[in-house]
């Protein structure tokens, strides 16, 4: 099966890039993490939530069964680039419910750097070729107007590429016969290129390591609440700390998180980013 290819390409150690038709390969590429006994963070770019919370429906979509997956080592989900006009509220509510992240299309392309620390959390990325313009990548039955452009595309999956902890990435929804003058397959691989790029840049700064970080504490004037965050040193991206004595949960603790977040506390603001990471904690 796809699962168990994919399985055996991670325990060699190699990061497998996947492009396929059926989006559905999604839960074949997560289902391969199952045997490492370890918690998986996926994210998926995508123009919706896959989701249908209904399971009286005979149709139900591939982030049902991840979620709902009986081993249950799914710890974060991050949606990036839903368009509102199709995710029901329902999902929404459901996602803060369970402390799961997402980012509309309209707020990524407004500040595309907010959706890197979403991504360098991520063990396992998948990209839904729907999420791109129908100017920009034809090759699929389902088009839309609206999505992102390939310059934006590429620019994620060079965040992607830069993630120590991503060892997974797939390109799903591409249909060669809808492919007007091979466009997509010419956008895929530029994508590939750029998260190829990202991979060769990775700073091994994850997770942190003594004399690669810069710590800062933030302290609440009015409360004895504080919070830790750190900075590399190579590659200045920052994280906030989590404190867990759960050992399943030990390699999560990290939150990426940007500059704003720390500025943020520093105001004495708690981060969105943090709040969620709480509730996932508890």
């Amino acid at each position: 099966t796809v699962s168990l290819v994919i399985k055996q390409i991670l325990l060699k150690g190699i990061v497998p890039i996947i492009i396929g038709s059926s989006v559905d390969k999604i839960y074949a590429q997560f289902n391969a993490y199952q045997t490492f006994n370890q918690l998986i963070n996926l994210v998926i770019v995508d123009e919706k939530i896959p989701l249908t919370l209904d399971r009286r429906k005979k149709k139900r979509f591939y982030l049902d069964k991840i979620i709902n997956h009986p081993n249950r080592f799914l710890f974060n989900v991050g949606v990036i680039g839903y368009q509102s006009h199709y995710v029901n509220k329902r999902i929404l509510d459901f996602f803060d419910k369970n402390h799961f992240e997402y980012i509309r299309l309209g707020s990524a392309k407004n500040q595309l750097e907010e959706t890197e620390p979403i991504l360098r959390d991520a063990d396992c990325l998948a990209i839904n070729i729907r999420a791109l313009k129908k100017s920009e990548a034809p090759g699929n039955s389902i088009t839309s107007p609206s999505g992102f452009f390939s310059e934006e595309i590429c620019q994620l999956t060079y965040y992607a590429g830069m993630n120590d902890k991503l060892t997974s990435i797939s390109f799903l929804g591409f249909e060669p016969e809808y492919d007007r003058d091979e466009q997509t397959a010419q956008l895929i691989a530029q994508m590939v290129w750029y998260f190829l790029s990202g991979f060769a840049e990775r700073n091994q700064d994850y997770p942190i390591a003594e004399g690669k970080f810069t710590e800062y504490i933030v302290n609440f004037k009015n409360s004895d609440y504080q919070i830790t965050f750190w900075k590399s040193t190579r590659s200045d991206r920052w994280w906030m700390q989590v404190p867990t004595f759960n050992k399943k949960q030990e390699r999560h603790r990290l939150i990426p998180c940007s500059y704003n977040d720390y500025l943020l506390a520093c105001r004495e603001e708690l981060p969105e980013r943090l709040l969620n990471s709480y509730g996932r904690f508890s």
